[in-house]
């Protein structure tokens, strides 16, 4: 049994979900070009932004995708960089998915949707209680 399908076997199974995030460092597809796999080197320790991704929604409560950048702009501005891992906004929302139930464990879907600021529904994420 290959590597790929034990975590996918374990992605797939309520209790070892874990496993997603025990991972000490990303990495990139076979097929992925090479600066995915430059960067996935880089990578030191992919735990620590879904963990924040999650303290970040506990602290400001539910929201969008856009909202919730904003939110990390706004703790990166008020001197708490040091605090802040960084990230893109594509970054933030994959990591947000990661940790989105059913793939991963911390929040869901809270049915709640707003508007962006260029007018398009968003999904209103919130904690997993």
């Amino acid at each position: 049994m290959t590597t790929k399908t034990k975590i996918k076997q374990a992605h797939n199974h309520d209790e070892a979900q874990g496993v997603l995030f025990d991972q000490e460092r990303a990495v990139a597809r076979r097929g992925d070009p090479k600066t995915s796999k430059q960067a996935a080197e880089r990578v030191q320790n992919i735990r620590a932004s879904h963990r924040f991704v999650l303290h970040l929604f506990k602290s400001f409560g539910a929201m969008t995708d856009e909202q919730a950048w904003e939110a990390y702009v706004s703790l990166r501005a008020n001197g708490e960089s040091s605090l802040v891992p960084r990230m893109s906004p594509s970054g933030l929302r994959s990591r947000r998915a990661e940790v989105t139930m059913p793939r991963g464990v911390g929040l869901r879907d809270s049915g709640r949707r707003a508007h962006t600021s260029s007018g398009r529904n968003a999904v209103v994420w919130e904690i997993d209680a």
